[in-house]
């Protein structure tokens, strides 16, 4: 009977914990809109430019959970690359173009009517980071939201990488 209540406190305690995780992430959400596209992201990350594209063209979100170390990103680029093709007759040439993604390790690829998702594990400076790029085309243009963390951190920002991708409307 002790061990049945142990049990059911430390259930309790991890409901309460992920109760209020969840509550902190969906409580201060902001919603960025352009002309071109929109989604929503935690208010209390970082905009920014992605560094050597245009402003027009570009965003970083960048956050942390409760370290800086424990960080995550997503970066939308527009316009990459343009052409008539269907976007998986050019998905070989746009991961050969990437510099994360052409010594990354796949590990899915999902084809929608909408965009081609790339799930990835890539290593930068001996550690190891796991990413999803999502490749849309609208008219002629491809553009490209990422979403990344370190591997050991990638299942804590579930709810942000699910904010991101969920809300995201190319224009």
């Amino acid at each position: 009977m002790k061990r049945i209540l142990q049990i059911i406190f430390i259930f309790l305690c991890i409901g309460c914990k992920t109760s209020s995780n969840t509550s902190d992430t969906n409580s201060s959400i902001a919603s960025l809109n352009t002309s071109r596209y929109s989604f929503k992201y935690p208010k209390n990350w970082e905009i920014s430019q992605v560094h050597g594209y245009r402003k027009d063209n570009s965003v970083a979100i960048f956050g942390f959970k409760e370290e800086p170390s424990q960080k995550a990103w997503c970066t939308l680029l527009l316009d990459i690359e343009s052409t008539e093709n269907e976007l998986m007759e050019v998905l070989d040439n746009l991961i050969q173009k990437n510099y994360r993604l052409k010594n990354a390790t796949i590990l899915d690829v999902k084809k929608t009517s909408d965009f081609v998702e790339l799930n990835y594990r890539y290593m930068q400076n001996d550690e190891s980071f796991r990413a999803i790029s999502r490749y849309y085309k609208r008219d002629n243009s491809i553009s490209v939201l990422n979403f990344g963390s370190k591997e050991e951190n990638f299942e804590m920002f579930e709810a942000y990488k699910k904010l991101f991708f969920k809300t995201f409307v190319l224009k």
